[in-house]
């Protein structure tokens, strides 16, 4: 798993496209201009800007419009070699903080203290993993409109915040909040509500205050007293708390490679780049299908193939290494550099675990 949006961010400008000379096609924009790995699109001779501009789909495009375009194809290629690399299953462990049922009995019924009460969870400093928050299911005894907080020990705002209107007695809540080192690197995780006169059930029947344990993840109830929803409380001030904080989270622990692609972005470049020029070329490509009755399209369409694939559409005989033959083995690379990481033989970036 890796943080989608933060991955297209801080990749975005490792591969760009030169501005053409054509002054009617040069207003390409400095986002897109900027290929810090030295690789530009429009260096292979079927990739130029021109071609794009006059065979996407909309034939008055703008070039506020096209910049935009640019850079959706550029991060479609982003992820897809990320995803190439990362292909094997992230999931680690699934659980409930808590499995056992309660027992609630109108005799059976506490006060929430005010200020801040919740989960403090920190993940095991030997792996390289996140979780993800999938469900909080409330039992409190009358309906309560709460706002969700997930705050990381490293920042002062909140990373998460969900405003959640919980039902009375059992509430279950799809919430969906990932927690990994996106902004930050590593930290406590800190999840809960602020309190002010809500009444829970206690966890005291049977096995039902026993917590399970979540794999990588050590995971304790606490309370402060002085806390808002705007901004981290003083961590010095954290209690812990015997009594039920009055719900339960679902949570699947994952493998993240998130921080790993990004203290090693630049192994990633050439095959982000192979990627982009073949989807550029399939643009041009599509174009020349369309107009296939016309012999210089056939022709053009035969020697694009030949650039993508290393073979022509007629005789599937592989003449030249093409583009996709190459960008697979760019992604063969890439996990090598990768498991060198893992097994400590080489130092780029810094050793981090990686899918075995």
């Amino acid at each position: 798993m890796f943080d989608n949006s933060i991955i297209k961010s801080e990749l975005n400008g490792l591969v760009g496209y030169r501005q053409p000379a054509n002054p009617k096609y040069a207003n390409i924009d400095a986002d897109n201009l900027i290929g810090t790995s030295g690789l530009f699109v429009t260096d292979n001779p079927y990739a130029k800007i021109e071609y794009l501009r006059d065979n996407q789909d909309y034939a008055r495009i703008g070039a506020i419009a096209f910049n935009n375009y640019l850079r959706t194809i550029k991060q479609t290629s982003i992820i897809n070699v990320c995803s190439q690399v990362f292909e094997k299953p992230d999931f680690i462990d699934r659980n409930l903080i808590y499995s056992n049922v309660i027992n609630k009995a109108t005799d059976n019924i506490f006060s929430l203290p005010a200020g801040f009460v919740g989960y403090k969870i920190k993940i095991d400093e030997k792996k390289n993993v996140a979780f993800r928050i999938n469900r909080a299911i409330f039992e409190l005894v009358s309906d309560e409109e709460i706002k969700l907080l997930v705050f990381n020990s490293n920042l002062k705002a909140p990373i998460h915040s969900v405003d959640i209107s919980a039902d009375g007695y059992y509430h279950l809540e799809d919430v969906d909040l990932t927690c990994n080192d996106s902004g930050y690197y590593k930290g406590t995780f800190y999840i809960g509500f602020i309190n002010d006169n809500k009444e829970a059930f206690k966890r005291n029947f049977e096995d039902s205050s026993i917590m399970n344990k979540i794999t990588y993840l050590d995971i304790s109830q606490i309370k402060v007293d002085t806390a808002s929803e705007t901004e981290l409380f003083d961590q010095s001030q954290i209690e812990g708390l015997e009594d039920y904080c009055g719900f339960n989270l679902d949570i699947t622990v994952i493998d993240d490679f998130t921080d790993m692609i990004l203290n090693n972005k630049y192994l990633f470049a050439r095959a982000i780049y192979l990627n982009l020029v073949i989807i550029c070329l399939n643009v041009y490509a599509a174009s020349l299908r369309s107009n296939g009755n016309e012999r210089d399209a056939k022709e053009l369409y035969a020697l694009v193939m030949l650039e993508i694939e290393g073979t022509r559409p007629d005789d599937n005989v592989v003449h030249v290494r093409g583009l996709r033959p190459e960008m697979l083995y760019e992604i063969s690379q890439i996990r090598e550099e990768l498991l060198k990481l893992k097994t400590g033989l080489f130092s780029i970036g810094y050793n981090v675990d990686t899918q075995d």
